[in-house]
Parts: C-alpha cells; sequence; structure tokens
C-alpha cells in the first residue's frame, strides 16, 4: 500500500523506537498500583526487550508464567494533545492555499481515536476479541491479557514467542495465503 522504500523506514523507525528509563518504568507502576514491581511480578527484567512509539515491553514471570509487561512512555497523552493541535493548526493555515489540506476528520475524533490507542484496557479488550475470532486457528496466536493486572497504563500479557508480520512479505511462507485469506475474510 505504502511502497517499499517507505515501508522500510517505517520498520526502522519501529526497530530503533527510543526507550524510557526503568525508573519511568518503576514509577509508572507505583502510580498505578499503589505497589512496586516486585510486589507483582515474582521475576521482572529491567532491560525492554522492544520499544515503539507508545510504550515498551519487558519480559516477567507472572503466577508461574512467563509474561510480556507492555509499559506506556511517560507524557505520551500529552504529546498526542500537543501534536493534534499542532496538526490541525497546520491543516488550518494550509486550507487557506488549498481547501484539500484540510484535514478529513474532527480535532476531537482524532484525539479520542489516538487516545484510545494508548489505553491498554482498551488494547487488552481487543486481544480478547481476537483470541475468540481467531480460536480455531492453530497457526495464529494472540497474547492472552491478564484482566487483573492490566491498567490504562500497563498491559500484562502472555508471553508469545513470534515474528513481525512483515517477516513474511520477505521470506516465502506456507502461511502467506492462510493470513491473506483471512485478512480478506475476517474484516470485510
Amino acid at each position: 500500500m505504502i511502497g517499499p522504500e517507505l515501508a522500510d523506514k517505517f520498520e526502522y523507525l519501529r526497530e530503533n523506537a527510543p526507550t524510557h528509563s526503568f525508573k519511568n518504568t518503576k514509577e509508572n507502576f507505583k502510580k498505578a498500583y499503589g505497589k512496586n514491581i516486585e510486589d507483582i511480578f515474582e521475576e521482572f527484567d529491567p532491560v525492554p526487550i522492544a520499544s515503539g512509539s507508545v510504550s515498551q515491553v519487558y519480559r516477567a514471570k507472572y503466577k508461574g508464567k512467563k509474561v510480556a509487561v507492555k509499559v506506556r512512555h511517560p507524557n505520551v497523552d500529552k504529546y498526542i494533545e500537543r501534536d493534534v493541535n499542532l496538526m490541525f493548526f497546520m491543516s488550518y493555515l494550509a486550507s487557506f492555499f488549498s481547501p484539500a489540506m484540510e484535514l478529513p476528520v474532527s480535532q476531537h475524533s482524532l484525539k479520542r481515536t489516538l487516545t484510545e490507542q494508548i489505553d491498554f484496557t482498551f488494547e487488552m479488550r481487543n486481544l480478547n476479541k481476537f483470541n475468540e475470532m481467531f480460536k480455531s486457528h492453530k497457526d495464529i496466536k494472540f497474547p492472552s491479557p491478564f484482566e487483573e493486572t492490566t491498567v490504562d497504563s500497563v498491559l500484562v500479557e502472555t508471553y508469545v514467542e513470534g515474528v513481525a508480520v512483515n517477516y513474511y512479505e520477505k521470506k516465502p511462507h506456507h502461511l502467506n495465503k492462510v493470513m491473506a485469506r483471512l485478512g480478506s475474510t475476517t474484516f470485510f
């Protein structure tokens, strides 16, 4: 849809997203749960295994199970507010030169959608839906969230080994046809 050059740039950004400090993660836990990390998890590796624009992910052990713990970066909500306001201001100025430069969504609607994307309770509900939708497909797995420990800024889920979807774009694999079929039938 976007071409290989741009896709490669996005992949680079995804693979090289900055991390926040473990101190920030500990502060997030204290604020979210009123407890320290070690009061919740049996083990918690302080080195993140992944980081993205919204959060970073750690390995941990919870109730005897290996889990992934997704922790929102500090101040993401403030950055969304700032960035959306800036986008709409720039769009407003550009619309004087060309009405086509006006954004096709309302400022409120975009803020609401982006705010939902950083609320991990929303992601937890989606994971539950995906697990239900794909339960009959043995080759496709989604993590299962631990609802009792998931809050808006922290998502605890089963740890699932896997590869990024774009791996299948670059290498022929028996699942390519399965994913194409599922993608075309699941949501349409």
